[in-house]
Parts: C-alpha cells; sequence; structure tokens
C-alpha cells in the first residue's frame, strides 16, 4: 500500500468534520470566522506527507494558503516523530497507525488550541505560548495586522513600524512585504478608521481568491 492523496481523504474526512472543519480545499479542512481561516491537513512532499495546522488571518491579504503561522507535527511533537510520520512507502499497517497517532496529537491539543483562537487577545496568548512556528519577522507582522483589526489603533502603529523596520534590515526582497503595511501605517498617522476598509477588502478578496466556503 502507498499512502496518497485519496487514501488519505477518505481516512481524515469525517475526523476533521467531527471537529468543526467541515470545509475542504484539496488537502487541507477548515473552517472560518471573523477574519480567521483555521487550517488543519496534510502538505504533500516527494517522499511523505507532513500533517499540520495554521491560522490563516484574511485580513492580510495572500493570493495562496500560507502555512507559516502553525507547524508540522513531526516538529511539534519530535520525540515521537517517527510515530507520526507519513512516508509514501511504508506498509499500510504502519501508515494506518501513525495517520491514528496524528489525529490524537490534533485532538489533544491542536484543534482546541485552534477553535479557542477568535480575535487579537486569543493570538497574541497562542503566540506566547509557542503555538506557531516561524521568525520574527512573521510573528511581528502576524501582531500588527492582528492588533489593527482589533481596532487597537495605537499597538497597531508601533507594531507596523517596527515590523517594517525589521523587514528592512532584516529580511530579504522586502519591498513587496512591506508594501501594504506601510500604506496602513500611513492610514494610522492620518485617519486610522479608514484602516479598516482595507483589511474588510482584504477578506473578500481573500475569500474569493482561496474559493473559501464561509
Amino acid at each position: 500500500m502507498i499512502v496518497n492523496d485519496r487514501m488519505l481523504i477518505m481516512t481524515f474526512e469525517a475526523f476533521a468534520k467531527s471537529y468543526g472543519f467541515k470545509n475542504r480545499k484539496k488537502l487541507f479542512w477548515y473552517s472560518y470566522s471573523d477574519g480567521l481561516l483555521r487550517v488543519i491537513g496534510f502538505h504533500k512532499k516527494s517522499f511523505k506527507y507532513e500533517t499540520l495546522y495554521f491560522i490563516q488571518p484574511l485580513y492580510d491579504y495572500n493570493e495562496c494558503f500560507v502555512l507559516d503561522y502553525g507547524d508540522v507535527l513531526t516538529r511539534r511533537y519530535s520525540s515521537d516523530a517517527i510515530n507520526l510520520s507519513l512516508y509514501m512507502d511504508s506498509s499500510e499497517g504502519v501508515i494506518m497507525s501513525n495517520i491514528v497517532n496524528n489525529m490524537r496529537c490534533l485532538e489533544k491539543e491542536i484543534i482546541p488550541t485552534l477553535n479557542m483562537i477568535d480575535g487579537f487577545d486569543d493570538i497574541m496568548s497562542a503566540i506566547n505560548k509557542g503555538f506557531f512556528f516561524c521568525g520574527k519577522s512573521n510573528i511581528l507582522r502576524l501582531k500588527a495586522y492582528s492588533s489593527l483589526y482589533a481596532k487597537n489603533y495605537f499597538e497597531a502603529t508601533n507594531l507596523f513600524e517596527e515590523y517594517i523596520w525589521y523587514e528592512k534590515n532584516k529580511g530579504y526582497c522586502f519591498e513587496t512585504r512591506i508594501d501594504q503595511p506601510s500604506v496602513l501605517l500611513k492610514y494610522l498617522h492620518s485617519c486610522p478608521s479608514e484602516t479598516q476598509q482595507i483589511l474588510q477588502s482584504n477578506i473578500a478578496r481573500s475569500i474569493e481568491k482561496l474559493k473559501i466556503y464561509c
């Protein structure tokens, strides 16, 4: 038996839906509310599948799924990685056993945390608890957009300034990444309330581009 997309979908679909992840896009199951996409599923690589989770704030527009705000289970639970790995050439028994182990890890800690994230304060708590696996630049970006979405304008201004400075001084090919944050920062200095129209537009564009079912 070789693990493949069809087998993973058949095995995982009912589990994902039972925890509220009722919509699927390829190998990702997601739930959506109030500008936040919560996702569990699989990332296909050349010789294995990685079981993962992530949050995607649709108010930070992107044309594709961004896996930065999350992690893969084999890294998060590295001490038990061999029992979580989904190598395509493993035996049927090993594959099924490891899928079950992945489900247990997801339902024990990951899914409850994902489903509790419902706004800026929850995202801050998840960041502080090390729930996301990403560099400082992406953490600053997530904080900045989330605080702005929560209308914490003073905090958002400071975070966008810090984020833009960090990208310029530590980043690589940063021009595109800081394009919209720079615009939002100008509005924060002149008319903060207008930033909300941009964020709402981002959500609408994200839903349309990603073909998200709300």
